[in-house]
């Protein structure tokens, strides 16, 4: 303000009829986001109940991703609202979930089972209404004792085997004929016939008709099928494959396909956007979330290196457009106008209010106030929101299910830290088994591994350094090839060339080093193994021995850069579950692993072995070569981590699978939550009961 030609502190009524109205101008501090999204929601419900029509009152906000809490909270006080945004239809269920069932059919037209992992979430959708939560979650824990065997080939007889009711077999068995269809009449029709199919055949189009939203889901379906056209228009001969892959790189590029979403509410209040609110007023406005990271922390939208080249100019006119769109904005009351911030986000992080607030303050033309939500306020939302969590997907497994799934358990390292990281995600992975993807990263770090084993167990045999190297690209590249499935053709190659040049790389910075290091032992796997009365299990990459002395190596695929937060020990070795980092709170999987090796190999007294240190190995060098992190081992943190194993095996043990990480690209913290609105099974009575038998027959 000063700076911009024109614009000053001074906020004057432009309509005369409301130039005298005292009080017109409120600055409101909250104590944190919830007690802002509260307290607006309160006075929204006193200003409708009091009379006054909410289509005169409208709620302005700098983007769109901070209605969406307000929604959730006027959606649960019956309060109408109109809001017009963009929407990204790739991540409207129904359109993900067709996507995600055309991504099966791709995946087993080019190999079978390879796209099992995907059938435990599509077996969820509204389309297949008769089976229940329960039946699928027996059916993935019975298909995982089955190594040989695949999803598709097994469910063909499961219905029969898990005593499934007669419309459950029904829905199952046309589920299956649909694929085998599809999957043969794909090569005889074009990929729009397939995908128009698909939608058409298999349910989509009929759920969508029948949905609330009835309008909204078909010019969801719609625009996913226009992009379909629009790109076998360009080139017919467009496989589905390649389809999928378009879509994906829309999804990785955050770009998604875009479709206008209205909502409008008889007499609603209205949601929208600082810039979509020109030209409009309102008796009553509201402008929330007037906070620095959201106001003075904005991008120019200029490139980075655009940037570099103009670093004082994009920045001055961002910052000038910013202040003017902050001010015009509250030329959009008429009545009242209230400009709110927050001093915590929801993580009770701090908050700093916007520099245009504090101008607004010093300008002396608003009365400064502090407000929270009421105690009766804030318990009624605690409530709803309580609602909102308690229907999970987990919640609906009945007990006794559960409990004889893990009553055999042994805890190994990599669940260990998978339950620790999120109780959800191990449910899903170690307790249902859902079987998942192979990953490129993943299984490239396989192929590694296989080479390095076969390498120090043949070390004592090999001649020369040709020949090492000439086993290890040997090894690594049958390992890569036997699971080419995978791999895109580009990305086989590419990681092909990288694997052979790395493991070239270390054995010449190392094989040195190797002549005099002890007595070797690799894929050391240990299974019937117990720590203060804790069942255990694992396989260590490589041990060293010298003299009863245990040195545990792990070889580690990935950056140095991402892999180091994970071998360093907890800040203290008191649990403080206020510690939100991961890392800082439980100490790096790294670190935690090698504790959790030593407790292996000294559970067996009879060997008289003492682990005194471990080492992880990178195996991918950076631009200043290889990387390798001694962690030597104290009593205190191998006391702490034994804490850690048995509170994590009793957790396990009593079930404790409802609270997850949280995190927003976690799929299975998502999968559960989301799980609320599968409206077809709120019929069903699947709800934990104590005294309820699983049916075996």
């Amino acid at each position: 303000v000063g700076k911009v030609e024109g614009l000053n502190k001074e906020i004057v009524a432009a309509n005369n009829e409301v130039s005298g109205i005292q009080n017109a101008l409120q600055i409101v501090e909250y104590p944190n986001l919830f007690h802002e999204i509260v307290g607006i929601t309160a006075k929204l419900k006193k200003l409708r109940d009091t009379g006054v029509s909410l289509k005169n009152v409208g709620i302005l906000y700098r983007k769109h991703a901070q209605s969406e809490e307000l929604i959730k909270f006027l959606q649960a006080e019956g309060i109408s609202y109109n809001v017009a945004k963009s929407q990204n239809v790739l991540q409207v269920p129904i359109v993900h979930q067709l996507n995600n069932l055309l991504t099966y059919l791709a995946a087993e037209s080019q190999r079978l089972d390879s796209g099992q992992h995907l059938l435990f979430e599509i077996l969820h959708y509204h389309n297949f209404k008769q089976l229940s939560a329960f039946d699928i979650a027996r059916m993935s824990a019975k298909l995982a004792k089955n190594f040989f065997t695949g999803w598709r080939e097994q469910l063909h007889n499961l219905p029969q085997e898990l005593g499934l009711d007669k419309e459950s077999k029904k829905e199952l068995r046309a589920f299956l004929a649909d694929i085998e269809y599809w999957l043969k009449e794909m090569h005889n029709v074009t990929l729009q016939t397939l995908v128009e199919g698909v939608m058409s055949k298999m349910g989509f189009v009929s759920r969508a008709l029948a949905s609330t939203e009835a309008t909204h889901q078909i010019q969801c379906l719609k625009t996913y099928y226009n992009f379909l056209k629009e790109e076998t228009a360009r080139n017919p001969y467009l496989s589905l494959r390649d389809y999928l892959k378009k879509i994906e790189l829309l999804e990785k590029n955050k770009l998604g396909l875009k479709l206008n979403k209205i909502v409008h509410g008889i007499d609603g209040v209205n949601l929208m956007t600082v810039h979509g609110s020109k030209g409009l007023e309102f008796d009553y406005l509201f402008v929330l979330g007037c906070t620095e990271d959201k106001w003075e922390k904005e991008k120019t939208g200029l490139p980075y290196r655009l940037n570099l080249l103009l670093p004082g100019e994009p920045k001055k006119a961002s910052e000038e457009e910013t202040r003017r769109l902050f001010y015009v904005a509250l030329t959009r009351a008429r009545m009242h106008l209230e400009v709110s911030y927050a001093l915590q986000d929801d993580k009770e992080k701090p908050l700093t209010k916007s520099v245009y607030v504090v101008e607004l303050e010093e300008s002396n033309a608003a009365v400064i106030r502090k407000d929270h939500a009421s105690e009766k306020e804030l318990l009624h939302f605690f409530d709803f929101m309580l609602l909102q969590k308690n229907d999970t997907y987990i919640s609906l497994i009945k007990q006794d299910f559960v409990k004889k799934e893990v009553e055999n358990f042994r805890l190994s390292a990599t669940n260990l830290n998978s339950y620790l990281k999120c109780p959800v995600t191990f449910f899903y992975q170690n307790v249902l088994r859902v079987p998942s993807a192979k990953g490129e990263s993943a299984t490239f770090g396989t192929a590694v591994h296989s080479a390095l084993d076969a390498l120090f167990k043949q070390l004592n045999e090999i001649n020369t350094p040709e020949e090492a190297k000439k086993l290890l690209t040997r090894k690594f590249s049958a390992a890569m090839n036997s699971s080419r499935e995978a791999f895109t053709k580009e990305g086989l190659e590419r990681r092909l060339y990288y694997g052979s040049e790395i493991l070239t790389k270390y054995y010449d910075t190392y094989a040195s080093d190797w002549s005099n290091l002890g007595e070797i032992k690799t894929e050391l796997y240990l299974k019937n193994c117990e720590i203060d009365g804790v069942p255990i299990r694992g396989q260590i990459d490589k041990v060293i021995i010298n003299d009863k002395n245990v040195n545990v190596v792990d070889f580690k695929t990935g950056k140095w850069d991402y892999g180091k937060k994970k071998v360093s020990p907890p800040v203290s070795l008191v649990d403080n579950p206020d510690e939100s980092n991961y890392e800082k709170r439980y100490g790096g999987d790294y670190w935690r692993q090698v504790l959790f090796y030593k407790a292996l190999i000294e559970s067996d007294t009879s060997q008289n072995l003492k682990v005194i240190s471990g080492e992880i190995d990178f195996i991918e060098p950076d631009n200043e070569g290889f990387h390798r992190s001694i962690i030597m081992v104290t009593d205190d943190h191998y006391d702490f981590v034994k804490k850690q194993i048995k509170a994590t095996y009793q957790s396990i043990q009593l079930l404790e699978f409802d609270k997850g990480c949280e995190e927003k690209d976690c799929q299975w913290c998502n999968f559960n939550s989301s799980y609320k609105k599968q409206k077809q099974y709120s019929g069903i009575n699947l709800m934990v009961d104590d005294d309820s038998t699983m049916d075996e027959t």
